[in-house]
C-alpha cells in the first residue's frame, strides 16, 4: 500500500433512510455514489477509521475487495484466490493469525449453494494464510467476509466495522421497545434539527458544521436514546467515543494486518479537539415511567452527556414543547409498549398539544393510520422504513 492509495468501500443503508446516511457521507466529504442497499466511496485508510468513528446512521462500512462474473466453481476460484486475503487476517510467517466467517446470500446464480461457497473459500483462506475458519458464529470477533451473488455476480468485501456501529456503549440500560442509536440520529436529521449542509463538502468539513440553534424534547423518552444521540450531536462528539473520556470503542479493522495505528491515533485526537465542552442547546427528555428515566439518566451518564441533558418524570400532558424548537419523539404504538391499550386518547392530547404549540416544528413515528387519525392534525410523511418488524413512518409538521 502507498501512502494516500484510495480504495473501495461499501456502507449499506436502511431502506428508506438512505437520503439522511448520503447527507453523513457528504458531511465528510467522500462523493458517495448511490448504489443497491446503500453508497459505494472511495477513500483512503484514514478515511475508513473516520467513517467508522463519525458516521452516526450507518451500521457497518464493508471494504470491496472484489467484483466479478462466475459460472462455475473454477471461475470463482480463480477470482478469490487471487484476493489479499492476509490484509484482514494475517499470513504465513506473520505473528497476526485471526479467525474468520462469512456472511454469504446468492440468488438467481447458478452457483446457489451458500456453504459449498463458504467451504471452498474457507479452505483456500486457510491455505493461504494459516488463519482459522469458523462456519459457525464460534468467534465472535472473527473477521467477517461478505459474499453477495445475484445473477452470477459476486461482491467479495471485508467487514471494516466488527460489532455493529448502532452499538455505542452507552445504553446498557432499556425502556421497552428501544429505539437503535442509529434510528434515533437517522430521525434527528429527518427532522430538519440539524442544520442541513451542501454537498460535495471537503474531507474534515463535518468539524466545521454549524451546531443545531433550537432546544429539543422528547415527550416518550423512554431510555434516553433520542435526547442522548441529540446530545452527541450538538456538542459533536463522534458516536464512536460516546463515552466521557471520549475514547474510541474498538473496530474489526485494528486488527487487521494493514492497520496503520498512528494514522488512527491522529484521527481520534483530531475528533477530540473538535468536541464542544456543553451542548448549545436545551435538550429535554420526559416520560411518564420513572424506570425509564433512572434508565435515560445512567445512559446518559455513559455517553457522556449528563450534564447537556434534562430528564423528568412528566406525563404528556404536563410537557412544555419549546418554543421556538423541535419535538422529536417515537410514542407508543400499542406493539411491546401498551400493549392492548386503546391509544387514541393519547395521539388525541398529542394533537392538542401541537395545536397549543404553534412555533414548536415536530417530527414523530407512527407505526398506524388510526394513530395519524386520531391526533386531528395533517401531517406530511418526512421517512418511511423498516424497524422490528414494523412499518414506520416519520411524520412531520413545520411551522
Amino acid at each position: 500500500m502507498r501512502p494516500g492509495e484510495t480504495f473501495p468501500f461499501f456502507t449499506p443503508s436502511v431502506p428508506g433512510l438512505e437520503p439522511w446516511l448520503k447527507y453523513e457521507l457528504n458531511t465528510l466529504g467522500l462523493k458517495p455514489l448511490a448504489e443497491e442497499g446503500g453508497f459505494f466511496w472511495r477513500g483512503t485508510w484514514r478515511d475508513l477509521y473516520r467513517a467508522n468513528l463519525m458516521l452516526r446512521s450507518a451500521g457497518r462500512i464493508l471494504v470491496r475487495m472484489k467484483q466479478f462474473t462466475a459460472l462455475s466453481f473454477a471461475e470463482f476460484e480463480a477470482e478469490a484466490t487471487s484476493l489479499p486475503w492476509h490484509w484482514f487476517v494475517g499470513g504465513k510467517g506473520t505473528s497476526l493469525k485471526r479467525a474468520f466467517k462469512f456472511k454469504i446470500t446468492c440468488t438467481k446464480s447458478k452457483l446457489y449453494h451458500e456453504d459449498a461457497l463458504a467451504e471452498r473459500l474457507g479452505r483456500w483462506i486457510t491455505e493461504a494464510t494459516g488463519a482459522g475458519w469458523f462456519p459457525g458464529a464460534a468467534d465472535v470477533d472473527a473477521q467477517i467476509f461478505v459474499v453477495r451473488g445475484f445473477h452470477d455476480k459476486f461482491i467479495i468485501s471485508a467487514d471494516s466495522t466488527g460489532e455493529h456501529l448502532h452499538r455505542r456503549g452507552y445504553r446498557q440500560e432499556t425502556s421497552k421497545a428501544p429505539l437503535r442509536e442509529t434510528i434515533a440520529a437517522s430521525i434527528l436529521f429527518a427532522s430538519g434539527w440539524v442544520p442541513a449542509v451542501e454537498e460535495g463538502l471537503g474531507r474534515g468539513a463535518a468539524t466545521r458544521l454549524k451546531a443545531p440553534t433550537l432546544p429539543l424534547l422528547d415527550p416518550f423518552c423512554g431510555s434516553g436514546t433520542i435526547v442522548a444521540e441529540a446530545a452527541l450531536i450538538a456538542r459533536k462528539v463522534p458516536p464512536g467515543m460516546a463515552n466521557p473520556d471520549l475514547k474510541p470503542r474498538a473496530f474489526a479493522f485494528q486488527r487487521w494486518d494493514s492497520f496503520e495505528p498512528e494514522e488512527f491515533a491522529k484521527t481520534v485526537v483530531s475528533l477530540q479537539n473538535h468536541v464542544l465542552e456543553r451542548s448549545p442547546v436545551e435538550l429535554h427528555g420526559t416520560d411518564r415511567d420513572e424506570g425509564a428515566i433512572k434508565a435515560a439518566l445512567g445512559n446518559a451518564r455513559r455517553a457522556g452527556v449528563a450534564n447537556d441533558v434534562d430528564f423528568e418524570r412528566r406525563t404528556l400532558s404536563e410537557a412544555v414543547f419549546p418554543q421556538p424548537g423541535y419535538l422529536v419523539t417515537n410514542p407508543p404504538f400499542g406493539v411491546r409498549v401498551s400493549e392492548g391499550t386503546d391509544l387514541r386518547d393519547l395521539y388525541a392530547v398529542l394533537g392538542r398539544k401541537v395545536r397549543e404549540a404553534p412555533e414548536t416544528k415536530v417530527a414523530w413515528l407512527c407505526s398506524e393510520p388510526q394513530w395519524k387519525a386520531a391526533t386531528g392534525e395533517s401531517w406530511s410523511e418526512a421517512a418511511r422504513f423498516p424497524n422490528g418488524g414494523l412499518d414506520l413512518t416519520l411524520l412531520q409538521k413545520l411551522l
